[in-house]
């Protein structure tokens, strides 16, 4: 499991409101590192920041794991962006 610090801060501004978009997680830790811990590619990991709908539930759950959440919220956060960037 990763030990950069960043992820608790994430989780902190996660439950009290402060981060409110799956984007928002973003400003917070690098993709670099994400990607990293994730064990992808870059290519494909920005692809998937382009189009979250096509993160899969293992992936979203890996990183909510990272940040120490109900994966639900994540999932919830990269559903809400979908939706946005489909209208």
């Amino acid at each position: 499991m990763p030990r950069d610090k960043r992820y608790h801060t994430v989780k902190v501004l996660i439950e009290t409101g402060h981060i409110k978009t799956f984007a928002q997680i973003f400003e917070h830790i690098p993709v670099s590192v994400i990607y990293r811990d994730m064990g992808m590619y870059y290519s494909r990991f920005k692809r998937l920041l382009q189009s979250p709908g096509l993160f899969s539930i293992a992936e979203l759950s890996t990183l909510a794991g990272f940040i120490g959440i109900d994966p639900k919220i994540i999932i919830g956060l990269a559903y809400e962006q979908y939706m946005k960037r489909r209208k």
